[in-house]
């Protein structure tokens, strides 16, 4: 996620690039882990920089 935040990755664009089928929490987009604990996790890893 760092890495893409420092790569200029917009918080509401955070979701759709961590998906993937390796990690079953990320596989369902409307899921409550998406809505929920993503943007708190970017606002995070954002204020650290």
């Amino acid at each position: 996620m760092r890495e893409l935040i420092e790569g200029g990755l917009a918080k509401d664009d955070a979701p759709a690039q961590i998906v993937t089928p390796e990690l079953s929490w990320t596989t369902a987009e409307n899921g409550l882990f998406m809505r929920r604990s993503v943007p708190g996790f970017y606002d995070e890893i954002a204020a650290e920089r």
